[in-house]
């Protein structure tokens, strides 16, 4: 007697035969979804920017920090003496340049490969973020006194104004 799992007593074995293709089934639908999601999604998103010509970090913001990246050392030599980039090292493939959108539109028109730091944007652009320049500006002599008399003591063997 051929022994048919799906005629025997065994639930565990007969389960699992019925599940697999119901398995199969949420599979394929559930790529079929994913592969509409991610093409509606795409394209539109890349269009719209392309349609615009406008980079929305670039709008965001009045200084933007810019990386130039280049293709060889003639290239950068070149884009250093146009552009005069900050004096940060170029290894990653790209110089560091801070200025305007302008100048970003016209590279970006030109073909060059151009990425906005965001971060260090948003820095420059708003330095009310920036808490800790100077601990809130530059100290007279007579607040610098007033400063170390309150934190060592006029009388402080350390510290005396002599």
């Amino acid at each position: 007697m051929k022994n048919n799992y799906l005629h025997t007593g065994n639930t565990t074995k007969k389960s699992s035969a019925r599940a697999r293709p119901v398995f199969r089934a949420f599979g394929f639908v559930a790529a079929v979804i994913l592969a509409g999601v991610a093409l509606a999604a795409g394209p539109a998103s890349v269009h719209s920017q392309a349609r615009s010509g406008k980079n929305p970090i670039a709008e965001k913001y009045d200084t933007l920090v810019m990386r130039v990246y280049f293709r060889d050392r003639a290239e950068r030599d070149q884009l250093a003496q146009e552009l005069i980039p900050e004096e940060v090292l170029t290894t990653g493939g790209y110089l560091t340049v801070i200025r305007d959108r302008d100048l970003y539109y016209a590279l970006t028109a030109r073909g060059l490969r151009v990425e906005i730091d965001e971060n260090s944007s948003r820095n420059l652009s708003y330095p009310q973020i920036l808490p800790f320049t100077f601990y809130g500006g530059y100290k007279t002599v007579e607040e610098i006194y007033a400063f170390l008399d309150q934190k060592v003591g006029p009388s402080s063997p350390i510290w005396s104004r002599r």
